[in-house]
């Protein structure tokens, strides 16, 4: 071989080592290019990911600043409330309406206050303006306050869930004493001991059970007359079903006897823990829950508030008034230049006896008409101490939503009346010191709450 060949086959030696150089300098830079992308990517996942941690955190503090402010104005209502019964003649009641007080809690909170309302001038919405900017809030918020003791409580067919049945003031010649022969003094009634109130009403779980039976019946049949299409695909529904498989739920002792009886899930035999539950009852779909929803609550109430109830609770709770009559029912307690709103359950019946064609004229059947609402355990009241508090908090695409049911009918600090002494102020002299006495009824270790929140949940 001489010197040109021995060139040539060097040269195509060399020329196959640079191809393979190239083609691995390419793929070092493919996988330095899927490297850098996979980081960069990562490193902007986990921005993303800090940042909406962040704003969750955000959402979160901000639904419980308007909590706060919700439980605020609660807690004004029922101070002003108890100032203005504590009044020694009620003159200070008569000059504010109930509906102005009611205001306190009813009307619903937003953040960023609005500045687009009619009648604003532009000083109102620049102080408006500025103090939204200043206000240190990120995000949005909205509060809702909303009576519970207009709706119909799913688990008041179990007695203690029941609300107190009022008792009725023992009649002059009861409770007297007889005495015998021998000069002792007996009890009129020699089954009871002495001192015990009497209590001619009891609960009735039979009555109860029916009471909701035709409750939702009565909202159902509104329903179907208001809504044809609602009607058309409900028309085979049968409302025992419903009605035995949330007996068989709440009550361990109740045997359900619906043809739709449900094994799966199991019964819960427990009370409603929250309304969402009712997804479980068969038949029950997501139309018929959206309906049934705003009639009911689990929240344990005093009784049915005729103040706040609406119309398909009205005509529920009262069967023989007409939908004309329940209009003019709407028309005169909520007239808005009077303050027509119900003072007693008294004034309540007696609109019913006045109104309501079925009652004219017809003593007995309003007189069975209340027998059935108290042995079913239905009380009626017109002042709201149950409510339920939701605030929703958004700041970017955080949310958060915060629900609470709030009690207010603990005992309330009132102005004292001439003569008499406030719990919290009152005081002794002894040497020349004012010493704190406690009132009677209100224990040192055990003061007065006031308000209390019985259920809260955020999710």
């Amino acid at each position: 071989m001489d010197w040109t060949q021995a060139s040539k086959k060097k040269f195509k030696i060399r020329k196959n080592e640079q191809g393979v150089a190239l083609f691995m300098v390419m793929s070092v830079l493919s996988i330095l290019a899927v490297l850098i992308s996979e980081i960069t990517y990562q490193a902007q996942l986990n921005h993303k990911l800090s940042y909406d941690a962040v704003d969750q955190v955000k959402a979160h503090y901000l639904a419980k600043s308007g909590m706060k402010l919700s439980l605020l104005r609660l807690k004004v209502f029922q101070q002003i409330q108890g100032f203005l019964s504590g009044n020694q003649n009620g003159s200070l009641k008569k000059l504010i309406p109930q509906r102005a007080l009611n205001m306190i809690w009813s009307f619903p909170l937003s953040f960023p206050l609005p500045t687009n309302l009619p009648g604003m001038t532009g000083l109102q919405k620049d102080a408006i303006t500025d103090f939204n900017n200043n206000s240190g809030f990120e995000g949005a918020f909205s509060a809702y306050i909303s009576s519970e003791s207009s709706k119909f409580n799913l688990n008041s067919s179990l007695s203690r869930y029941a609300p107190e049945i009022k008792k009725e003031k023992p009649k002059p010649n009861q409770n007297r004493t007889s005495t015998s022969t021998s000069g002792s003094s007996q009890p009129t009634n020699p089954n009871k001991p002495n001192n015990q109130k009497e209590n001619n009403t009891q609960f009735n779980a039979e009555l109860a059970r029916k009471s909701l039976r035709d409750y939702i019946t009565r909202l159902l049949n509104q329903k179907f007359l208001d809504d044809e299409n609602f009607s058309a695909r409900y028309r085979d529904f049968r409302v025992e079903d419903l009605v035995e498989n949330i007996l068989g739920w709440i009550d361990r002792s109740y045997e359900s006897k619906s043809s739709e009886r449900q094994d799966d899930p199991p019964m819960k035999k427990a009370p409603f823990y929250h309304l969402s539950e009712l997804h479980m009852i068969r038949p029950m779909d997501d139309d018929l829950y959206d309906f049934l929803k705003p009639h009911f609550t689990v929240a344990v109430t005093p009784g049915v508030n005729v103040n706040q109830i609406n119309k398909e609770e009205l005509m529920a709770l009262v069967p023989q008034m007409t939908k004309e009559e329940a209009d003019d029912f709407f028309d005169f307690r909520d007239k808005p230049d009077e303050d027509n709103l119900f003072k007693d359950e008294k004034g309540f019946f007696d609109y019913l006896s006045k109104n309501v064609i079925a009652f004219v004229g017809a003593p007995d059947t309003f007189k069975e008409f209340q027998k059935e609402l108290k042995e079913s355990g239905i009380q009626i009241i017109t002042d709201e101490t149950q409510f339920k508090v939701e605030v929703q908090a958004q700041v970017n695409q955080a949310t958060r939503t915060i629900e609470a049911w709030v009690d207010l009918g603990g005992k309330t600090l009132m102005t004292p009346k001439a003569g008499q002494t406030s719990p919290s102020t009152a005081s002794t002299k002894t040497n020349n010191a004012s010493l704190p006495v406690l009132t009677k009824g209100i224990p040192p270790s055990k003061p007065d709450p006031g308000m209390v929140i019985r259920f809260m949940r955020i999710y």
